[in-house]
């Protein structure tokens, strides 16, 4: 699975809606049952998951709520395992 339409890194201001994206191979669709989004500070690297997002969807928007450089990823679930993450995307709010 891989996250598109992002570059490698982006910038948002508190506030500003950020959109990720990511595809995932029309046969491993059977068997995922979410997407879970992840998101860590750029240094400590501690990731937390953010939101659950339903298969039927390849996309999820939030807010930038606080300023820092993230790290945000997406990995798909299928009940029991989580799969290997996506790519990754530095993200860098500021006020």
């Amino acid at each position: 699975m891989n996250l598109v339409d992002a570059r490698p890194s982006t910038s948002r201001r508190i506030g500003q809606r950020i959109i990720l994206r990511w595809d995932s191979s029309p046969s491993d669709i059977p068997k995922i049952q979410e997407y879970r989004v992840y998101r860590a500070d750029r240094i400590e690297r501690n990731f937390q998951q953010i939101a659950s997002v339903p298969v039927s969807q390849l996309e999820h928007s939030m807010d930038a709520i606080e300023p820092g450089d993230f790290v945000l990823a997406v990995k798909a679930f299928d009940g029991e395992t989580e799969y290997n993450p996506s790519n990754e995307v530095l993200l860098r709010v500021t006020p």
